[in-house]
């Protein structure tokens, strides 16, 4: 019986050791604070030498329209006398129907 009592406590002791040594740190510490911190820095850094590096519009990959080179007529100038009439005739009859 004192055999038993001994090795049970034999093995209740091995028992503690191994959970202490489970619980116990391995190394060093990391504060999440400080690592979230480092890797938004490095996130930054990368996509900082990403945009000097790449041209984000080269002009291979861009397909702009061609540019008129002759000018354009202003719409708002009525060369034709016949429509200032015509307008003005419509304006007219608008106005008696309206009085």
């Amino acid at each position: 019986m004192d055999d038993l009592n001994a090795d049970m406590m034999d093995n209740m002791d091995m028992a503690n050791e191994i959970s202490e040594a489970m619980g116990a740190s391995m190394g060093d510490e990391f504060d999440d604070d400080e690592i979230a911190a480092e890797l938004e820095e490095l996130e930054a850094d990368l996509m900082e030498e990403d945009m000097l590096k790449d041209d984000p519009t080269p002009s291979s990959a861009v397909n702009l329209p061609m540019v008129p080179s002759n000018v354009l007529p202003d719409p708002m100038v009525q060369d034709d006398p016949m429509m200032v009439d015509e307008d003005a005739d419509a304006l007219a009859q608008l106005e008696a129907e309206m009085a």
